[in-house]
């Protein structure tokens, strides 16, 4: 662990920079994750780009590739694909998922329920909570390696880290979902009334003049902002006291909550699809998922003499991280969402008429096949990395991630 002396006689250093990738690399990954997402925001309310056009762009060079990093991490890899085999065979069950909710749905139509496809919704909305979660506990994860390389695994700080980490992206996951006007709509409310502008003028009144939706969103708001307040509190009494401050676990969850926060209460995109807020707050996580992927293969396959016989296709593809990117979306993400221009599920590229017969569900077969490829890639993803991302479990993983047992 380095550190940087913050001192006029350098006799005392508060301030530690235990890296994960590197000082310039953490700092990009943290700092340009961030601005990833605010450049989204910018070129949609700002330069005005349809936000279907910029989110198939995202899940085109971004999203869908972050997915085939984890099989880069598996399947691509020759040992890995030995050692885990169990794994590897065993998770492709949740594809079948899918399926079997059709095959309920069906059942339910034919047994002459009158809402045949409340299990489908169901799955879809489970699927999109399960996104938004998986998100989060990979910058849990981010968070925990900072906490292990700083030496602040199991202490009070590392507690407090969690708290505002879950806090302030769900509290403003939350505020977000109260605005958007599709889960309104289904909540039986109206079109979303921001708070008043004189509440600073006027506090008192303008809280007693507010509807139980408009509560709960200050509510949020009140919580994020008690939340940043308490460690910008705790993280001060150190500084005061020239105890070690962890800059660069500072500097990611300062942009964590900031782009967030911006998402939830800037009042630029509440007027818009959720998939705007997914695609902003999960451009951050891609980027920091590449680098995790590339850092841990380049201290897992850069040491071999021949990386490709000894490891395969992921020894290769190792070489270079525009290779590596390049082959994601080749492998893919060309193929999943060409197919999906084809039929007309994505608006942004479609190119013809929908394909396949009508079916009860209010899709096309064709349609729901996609349904069923992309969910199950989604879900497998997430089971993936559920067992293979667990450095307290491997003293393996812990030397190719460079951190302590």
């Amino acid at each position: 662990m380095s550190d940087i002396a913050f001192s006029p006689r350098g006799a005392t250093r508060v301030f530690s920079t235990p890296w994960i990738f590197g000082p310039r690399t953490d700092y990009f990954v943290s700092i340009g994750g961030m601005s990833a997402g605010f450049a989204f925001v910018f070129l949609y309310a700002v330069l005005g780009w349809p936000v279907v056009l910029l989110w198939f762009l995202w899940v085109l060079v971004a999203d869908t590739p972050h997915i085939f990093a984890s099989y880069f991490r598996t399947y691509l890899d020759k040992q890995e694909r030995q050692n885990s085999r169990r794994l590897l065979i065993g998770s492709l069950s949740v594809f079948l998922v899918g399926p079997a909710v059709f095959l309920l749905c069906l059942a339910r139509y034919g047994g002459g329920f009158a809402s045949p496809r409340i299990p489908w919704t169901v799955f879809i909305n489970v699927v999109s909570a399960w996104a938004w979660l998986h998100v989060v506990r990979k910058h849990y994860g981010i968070l925990r390696l900072y906490n292990r390389k700083g030496g602040e695994f199991g202490t009070a700080e590392a507690k407090l880290d969690s708290i505002v980490l879950y806090g302030t992206t769900g509290l403003s996951f939350f505020a977000m979902l109260l605005q958007l006007p599709q889960g309104r709509e289904k909540l039986g409310l109206g079109a979303w009334a921001p708070i008043h502008d004189n509440f600073l003028t006027a506090p008192l009144h303008t809280l007693a003049s507010l509807t139980p939706d408009q509560l709960l969103f200050f509510a949020s708001v009140l919580g994020v902002v008690l939340l940043v307040a308490r460690y910008a509190i705790f993280q001060t009494a150190k500084f005061i006291r020239r105890e070690p401050i962890n800059l660069p676990k500072v500097v990611f969850l300062a942009t964590v909550a900031a782009l967030y926060g911006f998402m939830a209460f800037s009042g630029l995109l509440p007027g818009t699809t959720v998939i705007a807020f997914i695609a902003v707050t999960t451009i951050y996580h891609d980027i920091q998922y590449f680098f995790v992927v590339w850092f841990y293969g380049k201290n897992r396959y850069g040491k071999s003499a021949d990386p490709v016989r000894e490891f395969g296709a992921a020894g290769f593809l190792s070489k270079s991280s525009l290779l590596f990117l390049i082959a994601g979306v080749i492998a893919l993400s060309l193929p999943l969402w060409r197919f999906g221009c084809a039929i007309n599920r994505v608006g942004a590229c479609a190119t013809g008429p929908v394909l396949g017969a009508e079916t009860f569900m209010g899709d096309t077969a064709w349609v729901l096949l996609f349904t069923w490829l992309a969910t199950g890639l989604q879900m497998h993803h997430y089971v993936l990395d559920q067992f293979i991302w667990r450095p307290s479990r491997s003293a393996q993983l812990r030397a190719q991630l460079k951190v302590e047992g």
